[in-house]
């Protein structure tokens, strides 16, 4: 009889140290072994697992998981918290899950537990991320990429090159511009792209500088008080206005004139005919053409003409000088 009670006292032993492997609780009894675990991750590829066990249960954590770096530590005894790296998730569009078995060091106690890592959030660096503005003769800029995923580079524009020199899924890229021969400012967006990632760099070029011409001033018909001033001109830019200002000394601008004939118009070229009225007679003058645009005031070559006398019998015809 007492042998029967021995054995079957023992047997209720063994089984309480086993624990039940699908329970739940804290630490147990006096004698009972506890032991489960809750994973999160901290961070894309660290996760912490919290380890519940009663305190005289021996633990131990084993894998067969190549996404798993490390686990630290992979043994003790009692509730802890227990470390566990990670490869980066090479996905950029899903989650994975990695495993791994929490279990007591006599074998009766196994926890599976799942790892849901996440996806990889996938990245490409510029170095450096703008440009300034570039002269209309053209250059180049290189850009260091850094980056966890293998990308390309693009652009709209012929007028733009790229060449490239990887070093894994990092590299250099050289930003080649042609000369701009056009007077307007242009701009290009160079594209750099993964898998979902994507980097734009704003490329800008200055246009020329644009071309106006103010030419063949001519004088005729000079008298004593007038003068008919012919002149033509051309030009890439926005006309306002265009005229002529004269004066009594060289080279007279709109500022210093004594007179002013204007007329308004926007066609970008003309030759245009002005009269010069109430001049004082036998008399140097000094005239220039003018045109004003929405980018300044350009003005052409300065010449001189003579009013004539106006005396009763004199000649009443003016002098031009060129």
């Amino acid at each position: 009889m007492k042998k029967s009670i021995f054995y079957l006292f023992t047997l209720l032993t063994l089984i309480a140290c086993g624990g039940d492997d699908g329970g739940s609780g804290g630490s147990g009894s006096a004698g009972t072994e506890y032991l489960d675990g809750e994973i999160s991750m901290s961070d894309q590829t660290t996760a912490i697992l919290k380890i519940n066990a009663s305190s005289n249960c021996q633990w131990v954590i084993s894998w067969n998981d190549n996404a798993i770096q490390s686990i630290s530590p992979t043994t003790g005894r009692g509730s802890r918290d227990v470390t566990i790296k990670l490869e980066e998730n090479p996905s950029f569009k899903s989650e994975r899950t990695v495993t791994l078995t929490l279990a007591n060091a006599a074998g009766t106690i196994s926890r599976p537990k799942v790892i849901t890592q996440p996806k990889s959030t996938e990245y490409i660096r510029l170095t450096p991320s703008s440009f300034p503005t570039f002269a209309n003769t053209g250059g180049y800029q290189d850009v260091s990429i850094t980056s966890n995923t293998s990308w390309t580079v693009s652009t709209s524009q012929d007028w733009v090159k790229t060449s490239i020199d990887r070093d894994g899924k990092n590299g250099r890229v050289r930003i080649t511009l042609e000369q701009n021969t056009s007077p307007n400012d242009r701009e290009v967006e160079v594209v750099f792209k993964g898998e979902t990632a994507e980097e734009k760099l704003v490329v800008k070029q200055e246009g020329r500088e644009y071309i106006t011409n103010i030419t063949a001033l001519q004088i005729s018909d000079v008298t004593k008080n007038s003068a008919t001033i012919k002149f033509s001109y051309d030009t890439e830019e926005t006309v306002v206005s265009y005229g002529v200002c004269y004066a009594k000394t060289n080279n007279p601008e709109l500022s210093t004139a004594l007179g002013v004939v204007s007329d308004t118009g926007t066609a970008k070229q003309g030759t245009p005919t002005l009269m010069l009225t109430n001049l004082d007679a036998k008399t140097v003058y000094y005239v220039r053409a003018y045109l004003i645009t929405t980018l300044g005031t350009h003005y052409g070559e300065s010449k001189s003409f003579t009013t004539s006398t106006g005396m009763p019998g004199g000649d009443d015809n003016g002098i031009p000088t060129y």
